[in-house]
């Protein structure tokens, strides 16, 4: 799935006026049908050379070569039908509506405000800011981390917090000692790619914080701040992690504030 949503986002937010951007259209517009085509007729039903579908292909860091391309296209639609559920349905009915769906949120949020040790994200907050950048990984990125990264700008601190990411290991790599890793746990296809990185550039980093929905995740005691919820594996998470990020931010323009003064 994680292949899926990294063109979704080439396409959202990549140079329109370009032959990729023209490339990741027509995949996106022919998905659904892509796993049943050659890599031939991907690149005719593109109007590109196959020669340009195979830079298309090394440029989103997709993995074999690009003749795999219909296989992964054909996991990737296998992977999100189990997945990419928004909610985990009534068992019995299988039925949509909205008093299961709200229901089912705010058991959720019940869990996350159990879980949830308010002395310890403002202990987390006050290393973040000694730090001397902060680095958010993850995939999908929650967009309160970008309503954070205002807070942070204006108190004067750098941080990074790349869509792609490819950039995010990038940033990794070329890290200086000194900074702070926040990485958002979320997207099951990504994690050894991630927790590779990670283990690769620890010791560049002053503090490690994850936010998970998984109470088992993959660097469970290797972290110095964990804030952790037991999630159902939907997109119900994604709405957690959110609201997670969100009061860190409330909490991080506090106690800035009250250091500024």
């Amino acid at each position: 799935m994680i292949n899926l949503l990294g063109l979704i986002e080439m396409y959202n937010t990549f140079n329109t006026n370009t032959v990729y951007h023209e490339v990741a259209r027509c995949l996106l517009k022919n998905y659904r049908k892509l796993d049943q085509l050659t890599i031939q007729q991907i690149a005719e039903l593109c109007n590109v050379s196959l020669s340009t579908l195979t830079r298309f292909y090394k440029k989103m860091d997709y993995p074999n070569t690009v003749s795999k391309f219909p296989e992964l296209v054909g996991s990737t639609k296998l992977n999100y039908s189990y997945e990419g559920q928004y909610y985990q349905k009534n068992l019995e009915s299988g039925q949509t509506s909205i008093v299961s769906y709200i229901n089912q949120l705010k058991k959720g949020i019940d869990l996350l405000y159990q879980s949830t040790n308010e002395t310890e994200i403002e202990r987390m907050i006050k290393e973040m800011i000694l730090c001397n950048k902060v680095i958010f990984i993850g995939c999908p990125m929650p967009q309160e981390v970008w309503r954070l990264q205002a807070d942070l700008t204006l108190f004067g601190m750098e941080s990074s917090a790349f869509l792609d990411p490819n950039n995010q290991y990038i940033e990794m790599n070329n890290v200086e000692d000194g900074a702070m890793l926040f990485y958002i746990h979320y997207c099951k296809p990504a994690v050894n790619q991630f927790i590779n990185a990670i283990n690769k550039n620890k010791h560049k980093f002053t503090k490690i914080v994850v936010l998970s929905n998984n109470l088992n995740h993959p660097l469970i005691g290797q972290a110095d701040y964990e804030f952790l919820f037991d999630g159902t594996e939907t997109e119900q998470d994604f709405v957690l992690l959110n609201i997670c990020m969100n009061f860190i931010g409330i909490k991080f323009k506090e106690i800035s504030k009250s250091l500024s003064m």
